[in-house]
């Protein structure tokens, strides 16, 4: 059969022969299908935006990976060997747009024939705006309270600030950004504790700090007390007198923290009349001092000075039962 014979043959009844061919291909490709089998897992999805703007639109952030290949070879698939993004570089201006998720497969799945392998959603509808740096206040987040009678009086936060990168109608907008947690429950004495940041914007980038440091100074809550009755005793009176009268009780106001001044009673103060100076019977008026302990101070009291009577005083002999005065 020479080379002319062959064509005439080929070309013969043409279109029937290619409509065949092509048929026998359909057959043996979904013959082949068919005995793929399937799975779906998913992947984290990756948001490259290194470009002008930045994705304001909540993204998902896992996509799912529909896979199809034979049965010896499926087991060898997973998530490991299967990345998922978007890219945003090539994006210049804020507005929608409609991006594609792009898939990257490791070297030894591209040896894998056949396979099949597609992502749900294909593509993603995104707002982007305009991408900026700015520097945001650390706050810290302060959790629980201090020990009664203590407040915390200051706080300092090391670094005290952070540059942020994220799309503008988001980071304008932000006034701070949180630590974690500081427990100041039962405290009655400053700390400094290293600590993180609570990121509450996803779609703003953090930088990676070192070390957060929060100093929180707590001290005792300044505050006042009046004691009403407090005992006013004579010292020093020589042993030939004795007072005609007892003495009044003071009222007493004092300042101090409120812890030192929540544990006073009336029996923590005193209030004395020195009597040093008594030489004589009869009417004496003498000041009243008070006597506190170091960390109270006295802002006022009821009595400054008080009077009193003295008499000389008498012993009783006990042989003979005659009343003598007591000289000394």
């Amino acid at each position: 059969m020479n080379i002319k014979m062959l064509i005439d043959k080929v070309s013969d009844n043409w279109i029937a022969k290619l409509v065949c061919f092509v048929a026998a291909v359909l057959v043996f490709v979904f013959h082949k299908i068919s005995l793929l089998e399937s799975m779906s897992f998913v992947v984290p999805l990756n948001v490259v935006s290194q470009g002008l703007v930045y994705p304001t639109t909540d993204l998902p952030e896992m996509v799912k990976i529909n896979v199809k290949a034979n049965s010896e070879n499926l087991a060898s698939i997973g998530a490991n060997g299967v990345s998922a993004s978007i890219d945003l570089t090539n994006i210049t201006e804020a507005g929608w747009y409609k991006v594609p998720v792009k898939l990257k497969l490791a070297d030894a799945l591209m040896l894998i024939d056949p396979l099949e392998i597609t992502v749900s959603p294909e593509f993603l509808d995104i707002y982007v705006d305009e991408r900026i740096e700015r520097y945001v206040p650390l706050s810290p987040a302060l959790t629980g309270e201090p020990e009664f009678g203590y407040t915390v009086k200051n706080i300092e936060v090391s670094p005290s600030s952070i540059k942020v990168v994220g799309p503008a109608s988001v980071v304008n907008k932000m006034t701070h950004i949180y630590t974690g947690k500081i427990i100041v429950k039962g405290a009655a004495k400053g700390f400094s504790t290293a600590t993180v940041l609570d990121n509450i914007y996803y779609n703003v980038e953090l930088p990676e700090v070192p070390e957060i440091k929060v100093t929180v100074d707590i001290q005792p809550v300044p505050s006042t007390k009046n004691l009403q009755s407090v005992s006013m005793e004579a010292q020093n009176l020589d042993p030939s007198f004795i007072l005609e009268n007892s003495l009044q009780s003071v009222s007493v106001n004092l300042s101090g923290t409120l812890p030192v001044l929540n544990s006073l009673s009336e029996s923590s103060v005193k209030a004395i009349v020195d009597c040093s100076s008594v030489n004589d019977e009869g009417e004496w008026t003498l000041p009243v001092t008070l006597q506190v302990p170091s960390n109270v101070e006295v802002q006022s009291k009821s009595v400054e000075k008080v009077t009193f009577f003295v008499k000389r005083k008498t012993e009783i002999d006990g042989s003979d039962g005659s009343e003598v005065m007591e000289n000394r």
